[in-house]
């Protein structure tokens, strides 16, 4: 059995680095990219989801939004 992995390799993350000793700290997502992930991902979903709210209760008249919990 001869599998092609090189597909694999992809995904596998390479050994850390050493320069001069030191190990280099391997890239990651800091909090603001957290931050914005979740608003560019969040926002248009909240607001979808008012804009669905909003027009359910123009045609049953019934307020099914989190609004309406306050």
């Amino acid at each position: 059995m001869n599998a092609d992995t090189s597909w694999l390799n992809r995904w596998r993350t390479p050994p850390p680095e050493e320069v001069m000793g030191h190990r280099i700290e391997e890239p990651r997502l800091t909090r603001m990219a957290w931050v914005w992930g979740m608003v560019i991902l969040g926002g248009p979903i909240l607001l979808l989801g008012m804009a669905i709210d909003g027009v359910i209760q123009l045609i049953t008249g019934q307020c099914t939004g989190v609004w309406c919990w306050f």
